[in-house]
């Protein structure tokens, strides 16, 4: 009943998802929210924080990919970067909406 309301006030006093220029959405203060959660659960076992630490990996994934993407030159690599990141973003999408539902 706790994690519910602290979701619904994330959610009513934030505006509604950004859409952020790296192709994913995340609701505003989701990852710092999940990682007090993560601290005040304190149980590795737990659902919630196992698909949390899932989600890290894929977003610091697809930001070890946009950075290599701008810094190369090599137009076959740059297309290959953004297809996987356009797979990794479906992925963190799908974990957001697992997680919400888990959450509320």
């Amino acid at each position: 009943m706790m994690i519910f309301t602290k979701l619904r006030l994330i959610n009513r006093f934030s505006p509604p998802l950004v859409h952020l220029s790296r192709g994913y959405r995340l609701p505003p203060n989701f990852v710092s929210y999940l990682d007090n959660f993560s601290k005040d659960f304190n149980n590795q076992n737990n659902s919630i924080v196992n698909s949390f630490e899932e989600l890290k990996g894929k977003l610091a994934e697809h930001a070890e990919l946009e950075t290599m993407k701008k810094n190369t030159t090599d137009n076959e690599f740059v297309e290959m970067a953004a297809a996987d990141m356009e797979d990794i973003s479906e992925d963190i999408e799908e974990l957001v909406e697992k997680i919400s539902f888990k959450l509320g």
